[in-house]
């Protein structure tokens, strides 16, 4: 999917090859800018499609600045 312009995939991070992981059991999008990659994700709760939802309107309202 694409926001922001961002070319972004969405994956789900299963906890029983990610243990320890911060994004374990999460739905997770990923995506670069750069040479820069990003993540952001929820904790799938209320299955796939919600949490999947979630975690699009929270990449949509991010802001990137400069350092």
């Amino acid at each position: 999917m694409t926001i922001q312009g961002w070319r972004v995939h969405a994956v789900f991070v299963p906890p029983a090859t990610n243990e320890g992981s911060a994004f374990a059991q999460h739905v997770a999008l990923i995506w670069m800018v750069g040479q820069h990659s990003y993540a952001v994700g929820f904790h799938k709760v209320e299955g796939v499609h919600q949490t999947l939802l979630l975690d699009e309107e929270l990449a949509q309202n991010i802001q990137l600045v400069q350092p």
